[in-house]
């Protein structure tokens, strides 16, 4: 089992400010050598493919002019030759041990699908920002082992559950509807870093497309949505009474609220989704 080699896909669009991070710390490790790194750049019309065909055949760069993550993913999934396959958002920092380890783990418990544990690079002030996620954890906490936003694995019998990735917002929730509670795990024992948008409009507006490609989600797929954990709202309910978090609860209450109604608005007026990308993190 030590000998197993693993597929990344790391799908690209305009990153020209977090892909050589990004690389630079997927291919510094020793074990770097068991990873197929492919990078499709879609629709850029930055220096992401430049910056990425610098680390030479260390990572594949492919490119397409269509700027979709979705298909970008499924032009790479064409030429990757290991399972299992990752896939990575350019803008995250997930160590190449994390990676193996998690895929080591798949193939011991016969799971067919994964990630890491997700933390946050969060200001050490206790902003708005932080307050908002403090909460956010400890609902996902509850919820159960939905995976994705950021990483996901999938083992070579999981990966037959479904054909090409389909032209959807998320799809990380796509993937993990895909597979029952006991198919799927986060595997606590490693972790992988996500920045998180620096103030509360960006947070609004990227959670807005979330949403909206749930509900999406919901109304096309409602028989696999019916995997997808539902909010813990009865924790909410009862953390309110716990004097420590009343703000950081009310604050995630009023953001998750401004969410909502931003969505409804935007489904209602039937204009095409925005993009929603935040800039504040890709610095």
């Amino acid at each position: 089992m030590k000998d197993f080699r693993v597929s990344l896909i790391i799908p690209a669009y305009n990153e020209e400010n977090t892909i050589v991070r990004s690389l630079k710390n997927l291919t510094s490790s020793k074990q770097s050598f068991r990873l197929e790194i492919i990078v499709v750049c879609n629709g850029c019309t930055d220096r992401t493919e430049t910056f990425a065909r610098e680390f030479g055949p260390d990572v594949i760069v492919l490119s397409t002019a269509v700027p979709s993550k979705t298909k970008a993913i499924n032009i790479a999934e064409k030429i990757a030759r290991f399972y299992p396959i990752f896939y990575i958002d350019s803008d995250i920092i997930v160590s190449v041990e994390s990676i193996l380890g998690v895929a080591e783990y798949m193939q011991k418990k016969g799971i067919l699908a994964a990630s890491p544990k997700k933390t946050f690079a969060l200001p050490k002030k206790k902003d708005l920002i932080h307050r908002y996620y403090e909460i956010w954890t400890d609902v996902q906490t509850h919820n159960g082992e939905m995976i994705g936003s950021g990483i996901y694995g999938v083992s070579e019998a999981g990966r037959k559950r479904f054909d090409n990735f389909p032209d959807v917002i998320n799809d990380d929730t796509y993937f993990s509807i895909q597979f029952k509670a006991k198919e799927r795990k986060i595997v606590e024992l490693f972790s992988f870093t996500i920045f998180p948008p620096k103030n509360i409009i960006d947070l609004i507006r990227i959670k807005t497309r979330t949403k909206i490609g749930n509900i999406l989600l919901k109304q096309s797929y409602p028989e696999l949505f019916q995997n997808k954990e539902p909010t813990n709202r009865r924790y909410l309910l009862k953390s309110i009474s716990n004097p420590g978090k009343t703000i950081s609860i009310l604050v995630y209450i009023m953001i998750r609220l401004a969410v909502s109604l931003n969505s409804y608005r935007l489904l209602l007026m039937r204009k095409q989704i925005p993009w929603f990308k935040d800039e504040s993190s890709r610095v």
